[in-house]
């Protein structure tokens, strides 16, 4: 009977120590960070800007005329432009709307929170948004931009760029200031949020449509 329960325990602490193993192997190492994050050369802090994130995936089957208003829809869906308040007063964060886009979905793209312009002549999307994360005893908030092309080799393209972080208390003294990959901005962090993002578009791109 003892032996029994000192092998169940034993059994339990393996497993509680393969998944913290685990765990620890999933977080992202900052130093070797993925191949889809470009970054920009290395100022005299030695930080490198994070210039673009990028991913493709494949094309749905759906005739060609579908794909642009298809990429509006799910945009419109997947990504999300948070209103930031402090002390109850909304701080103003203003997103430049423009649209060239002539077409039945017009009035969906100036309703649109995110979507800033559909340019139907080279098939692509621009949005916006503003997303938040934890991060020491303030929040830390991430603007960034998002460009949604078909590609070349039938698959459409998500390009993230114009990465801006600050923390939530200094947006009004010091404004934002550029994601690098230094450790306190939590570049790991800001790879998920456009993977989650791409994640979601993708669910929608390919889901059937009743």
């Amino acid at each position: 009977m003892t032996k029994n329960i000192v092998s169940d325990a034993l059994n339990c602490l393996l497993i509680l120590g393969l998944v913290i193993i685990n765990g620890c192997a999933m977080k992202m190492d900052t130093r070797k960070l993925p191949d889809n994050m470009e970054f920009g050369p290395a100022n005299k802090q030695g930080y490198k800007q994070i210039l673009t994130i990028t991913y493709s995936q494949p094309m749905p089957q759906m005739a060609e005329s579908e794909y642009l208003d298809r990429m509006i829809e799910c945009i419109d869906k997947s990504v999300f432009y948070e209103r930031i308040w402090k002390d109850g007063t909304f701080i103003a964060i203003r997103k430049d709307v423009e649209s060239t886009y002539i077409g039945d979905n017009r009035d969906l793209v100036e309703s649109s929170d995110v979507i800033i312009g559909v340019y139907p002549e080279n098939n692509s999307i621009k949005a916006a948004s503003i997303t938040t994360y934890p991060a020491g005893p303030g929040t830390a908030i991430v603007r960034f931009g998002l460009t949604a092309k078909i590609g070349k080799s039938n698959d459409y393209i998500l390009q993230f760029d114009s990465f801006e972080i600050a923390l939530k208390e200094l947006l009004k003294t010091k404004g934002f200031t550029r994601a690098t990959n230094n450790a306190y901005q939590h570049p790991e962090r800001i790879h998920e949020k456009t993977r989650l993002i791409s994640g979601a578009i993708n669910t929608c791109m390919t889901a059937t449509r009743g």
